[in-house]
């Protein structure tokens, strides 16, 4: 799993890859009592799963976040008759590029994640619940 997380992290912008580099190493840290908490011995192999699954959960949690922000102000704005939201520096509408552009990521990230079977991951509450999962999907066969 490490290679596949390289391989993504190498794609994102120098800022975000930063970011989840940071949550990946509190998470390895945090790794004995995650284990511990959750009644299992620890495991390098599941550790590298859990890694993989929170960096992307963090990615989809920016992604879906971004878009959700965007969707819902727009809507907001639109209510009092506006047809776009300023946001910083820049001006965004439901006809705009930029938020189709970010609804397409949204929506085409969301449909390889379930089409992998990650998305019960990426929408678990934490790092424990995806280890749980993880060791849940060890004794189902997953």
């Amino acid at each position: 799993m490490r290679e596949v997380l390289d391989a993504v992290m190498r794609h994102l912008p120098k800022g975000l890859r930063y970011d989840i580099e940071g949550y990946l190493a509190s998470v390895r840290a945090a790794a004995p009592a995650l284990f511990e908490e959750a009644g299992l011995p620890h495991c390098e192999n599941t550790l590298s799963n859990l890694l993989f699954l929170v960096a992307l959960r963090k990615i989809w949690a920016l992604v879906s976040g971004h878009y959700r922000i965007m969707r819902d102000s727009i809507h907001l704005v639109s209510e009092s008759g506006e047809l776009a939201v300023q946001m910083g520096s820049a001006e965004y509408s439901s006809q705009s590029d930029e938020y189709h552009g970010v609804q397409v990521l949204s929506d085409d990230f969301e449909l390889v994640l379930r089409e992998l079977g990650l998305f019960q991951f990426v929408t678990a509450s934490g790092p424990r619940e995806i280890l749980l999962m993880l060791q849940e999907g060890c004794h189902n066969g997953v």
